[in-house]
């Protein structure tokens, strides 16, 4: 599932294929490394409901200020939340026409707004009436869309 790009009529390889080219691995990289980051900039203490429910309980210990839930709880966390994550193959058909539909579209939405979004889901929903609904890809899109272009 996902290894198929999705190319609208518009794509021109020349351009936009080359274009992609040169930014796939980057990107494939980036999104590796936000499934293991989980501290943008502030101070990761691996707390969440779940956490302070049990705590409040009295079930766990709280930590000391400023201290992080006990690693192998931390651990175990991240490791739910790389499992969860899709791997690159199923969100490089998105990012890709993300990343192409910036330079396609750029004279018309300089940037990510209610009329591209609405365009992009339509024209995806339009070439996938079976496939993967516009709500699951559209993070991934918009990612492309967002990242850096030359």
């Amino acid at each position: 599932m996902g290894t198929t790009r999705f190319q609208p009529s518009w794509w021109n390889e020349q351009q936009h294929g080359a274009a992609w080219k040169r930014v796939k691995e980057a990107m494939r990289r980036d999104w590796e490394q936000t499934k293991n980051d989980f501290t943008p900039g502030a101070p990761d203490l691996n707390q969440d409901v779940d956490d302070t429910i049990r705590q409040a309980a009295g079930k766990d210990p709280i930590p000391a200020p400023g201290e992080m839930t006990p690693a192998s709880k931390r651990e175990a966390k991240r490791a739910a939340k790389r499992a969860a994550a899709p791997p690159w193959e199923e969100v490089e058909s998105p990012v890709s026409y993300g990343y192409a539909a910036r330079s396609y579209y750029a004279s018309s939405y300089p940037h990510w707004d209610d009329r591209l979004e609405n365009e992009l889901r339509d024209e995806w929903t339009k070439a996938h009436p079976r496939g993967r609904p516009w709500e699951e890809v559209k993070v991934h899109v918009r990612r492309g869309f967002d990242a850096p272009h030359a």
